[in-house]
């Protein structure tokens, strides 16, 4: 529902979860992310920091963060959740990406270059970060 923008849709199915199981990952990642699509930045941010609060370790959980940060304009906290999440998963190509987008939009090339030639080294399609990478000239 959330990739066709059928957010009404996605709330019911959530909400549903939700009562069948309150603490349930994916029902509370998928409000989070549902909020962040409605521009509910706040309510997105509250779900994400209950959910790192209960699991600090699951890297998953700070990239998600940080991407409602950055579409908020903090993008200083998303670079300290995103190095969170690099440290807690190295492996995470997600983590080099978002980070690389932020420093692109920091003019600061030569790192934005560094992480997408990282995320492309864990397994993302050149071809997907071509435009990126043109950028980063």
């Amino acid at each position: 529902y959330v990739l066709r923008r059928d957010y009404p849709a996605a709330r019911i199915d959530y909400n549903r979860l939700l009562e069948l199981d309150p603490q349930s990952y994916s029902g509370r990642l998928g409000l989070a992310t549902l909020e962040q699509k409605e521009g509910k930045f706040r309510e997105s941010l509250e779900i994400l920091n209950k959910m790192i609060t209960a699991t600090p370790d699951d890297a998953t959980l700070y990239i998600a963060r940080a991407d409602v940060e950055r579409e908020m304009k903090h993008e200083d906290l998303a670079l300290v959740d995103l190095e969170e999440a690099i440290r807690l998963d190295a492996a995470s190509a997600d983590a080099y990406l978002l980070r690389g987008n932020i420093y692109l939009a920091q003019k600061k090339k030569g790192l934005a270059k560094a992480d997408f030639e990282k995320a492309i080294s864990l397994g993302v399609p050149p071809a997907d970060l071509h435009e990126q990478l043109k950028q980063c000239k």
